[in-house]
Order: structure tokens, then C-alpha cells, then sequence
């Protein structure tokens, strides 16, 4: 993508960095995101779980935080709606425990803190409070075609 993309393309990329260590994959979408912007200026949607690139449109002006609007319940259990609307600015929580019971994984591997400094299958492996996990969508450069005409 990196190599064959142009201003004509449009890109969509998520999760970019997972699978690698949480700084490591920090950096790959850094960068990632970063070229796409400044020399590629492909019209893009960028979608991650970094909540450090919340703050990549202050740096680039043809940039903007987006996220999926969503109706979440609350206490021990609630679920989830996403609603497939699409909101300014970045989400103002994670949802990662209530898509993984949506996925049918266990309750007991869903819990918002695990019992132990080892992680659950559902919760977060990084403590520090810098590495809140988000879903994180940014938008950048308008598409060189109408965004009424995309089918």
C-alpha cells in the first residue's frame, strides 16, 4: 500500500501494530500513518486502538478524528450497539471487553481488570494509563471524487 498508493487512492488500513509489542506497533502506526498523510496524501481511514494518534490531526493539518458512534450499557455484563454512524472526534471510551463477549468469548476472560499481573483473553496486558486502549479512527485528505457517488 505504502509503495502503490496515490492521491487518487483510497486506503483503508485497521490495526495496524497489532501483534507486535505495544511500542513497536505504536511506531509502525505512527509512521505508517504519517506517510499516508505527508507523501502519499491518499484520501485514508486509518483505524487503531493507539490512543496516542488522538492527537496526529494537531500535527497534520489534513487530518481529522472520527469515530463510530455506539450505545453501550452499563454494570457487569452490558452490551453493546454500534450504531454505523459516524461521530467527530475521537471515542471517548474503549469497548474492547463488549465486543469480545459480542464474539462469544467466555465471561471469565472478560474482565475489565484481571486477578493477576498476567492478562486475560480480554483484557488489556498494558497497565499504564499513557496506553488507554481506544479505537481510534482518523481521516485525512479530501477523496478526489464526490462521497455521494461511492456505492
Amino acid at each position: 500500500i505504502l509503495h502503490s498508493a496515490t492521491p487518487l487512492s483510497l486506503v483503508l488500513m485497521d490495526e495496524i501494530g497489532r501483534g507486535t509489542s505495544t511500542f513497536d506497533g505504536l511506531a509502525l502506526a505512527s509512521g505508517i500513518a504519517t506517510h499516508l498523510h505527508d507523501k502519499t496524501q491518499a484520501f485514508t481511514l486509518f483505524a487503531t486502538h493507539y490512543f496516542e494518534l488522538t492527537s496526529f490531526p494537531t500535527e497534520h493539518r489534513g487530518a481529522t478524528n472520527v469515530h463510530v458512534s455506539a450505545a453501550a450499557g452499563t454494570g457487569k455484563g452490558a452490551g453493546i450497539v454500534f450504531l454505523h454512524h459516524i461521530e467527530p472526534g475521537p471515542a471517548n471510551r474503549s469497548y474492547g471487553i463488549q465486543v469480545a463477549r459480542l464474539a462469544g468469548m467466555p465471561s471469565a476472560s472478560c474482565t475489565a481488570r484481571p486477578a493477576s499481573r498476567s492478562s486475560g483473553l480480554c483484557t488489556p496486558s498494558v497497565t499504564s494509563t499513557s496506553l488507554r486502549p481506544m479505537r481510534v479512527m482518523v481521516a485525512f485528505h479530501s477523496p478526489p471524487w464526490p462521497l455521494n457517488s461511492v456505492i
